[in-house]
């Protein structure tokens, strides 16, 4: 079995464990909000919600970066035969550099996305817990886990620029007050710092996605004018050979442009709504819409996948 082949399995199981988590998740929507509320529900249902977010971003990142290396290539063809023999060397070399940065970036992501779910399942386990000390240590070391992978992601770059740039404004919490004491400490403890590095994941998926769009804009939409809808409508021309793959690649990276942005929007409002659980000011409302920005990413990689197969 190749290697292309097994990712695409991969990411088919992701995919249908995010729907699983999702139906279950919707479920769950319905049993807790349809009657008096308790606070513990609002914890697992956003743990629910922060775990599809995390899974559907895992999905994500593995499939960017094999578009991210067929877009480059793109450009590489496009601009080979307008380099003198002498630069292009070091114009490979110096895209591979940039690549495999990006391909970094990609995976501190992934991990980075996967601290945050195992943080809010810890915080759903501890709101329905009196046994606070174990799930309070397990806590304590997941923040720490994402702080170390906090700075190298802020730090790395994206085209000329770092993540870090892309950050946002710190949002101002109040921490509610709850029945169980080590879950308020916890939020008293730890609430900004999670803020934050929601906000990062924020952040890294627009600096991602404000590359891919520079890289449409200079040279792909070009591309797409004259290496694909020019021969098609000429009458006199034969079609390249290569001109299914460049028309495949292509419409991959739109599409894709557009998962990574759905996945920034789903991070905006992962950070929003966790601000108002913390202030104990989440509803359904916050829930659902946490759901549909999971689903929106859901379908944009199904329909990348399917791009890839036509």
């Amino acid at each position: 079995m190749t290697t292309k082949v097994k990712d695409e399995d991969s990411i088919n199981r992701q995919k249908s464990g995010l729907k699983m988590i999702l139906l279950m998740a919707a479920l769950l929507c319905g049993l807790s909000y349809g009657c008096a509320t308790q606070r513990v529900n609002h914890f697992k249902s956003f743990a629910e919600a922060g775990t599809a977010y995390a899974d559907a971003v895992s999905t994500l990142t593995q499939q960017s970066g094999g578009i991210a290396i067929d877009a480059d290539s793109l450009i590489l063809m496009k601009v080979r035969k307008d380099l003198p023999s002498g630069e292009r060397g070091m114009t490979i070399i110096e895209h591979n550099n940039l690549l495999r940065e990006r391909l970094r970036i990609l995976g501190m992501v992934r991990r980075h996305a996967q601290l945050l779910r195992s943080y809010f399942v810890s915080l759903a386990a501890l709101a329905n817990s009196d046994a606070s000390s174990g799930i309070g240590t397990s806590a304590e070391g997941t923040v720490n886990a994402l702080g170390g992978l906090s700075r190298e992601i802020k730090e790395a770059k994206v085209g000329s620029e770092p993540v870090a740039k892309f950050a946002k404004g710190v949002a101002t919490i109040v921490v509610a007050q709850f029945q169980n004491a080590a879950l308020e400490n916890e939020l008293k403890l730890h609430s900004k710092v999670i803020e934050r590095e929601i906000d990062l994941q924020q952040a890294a998926f627009e600096a991602i996605a404000a590359q891919i769009h520079t890289d449409l804009e200079i040279v792909l939409n070009r591309q797409e004018s004259v290496e694909v809808v020019d021969p098609f409508k000429d009458p006199k021309r034969e079609l390249p050979a290569d001109w299914v793959k460049h028309r495949r690649a292509i419409l991959i990276a739109n599409v894709s442009s557009g998962a990574i942005d759905a996945a920034a929007d789903a991070a905006r409002n992962l950070k929003s709504s966790f601000v108002a659980l913390v202030e104990n000011r989440f509803t359904s409302v916050d829930y659902q819409a946490l759901i549909k920005d999971v689903g929106e990413i859901i379908t944009l990689i199904e329909k990348v996948q399917g791009e890839g197969k036509k």
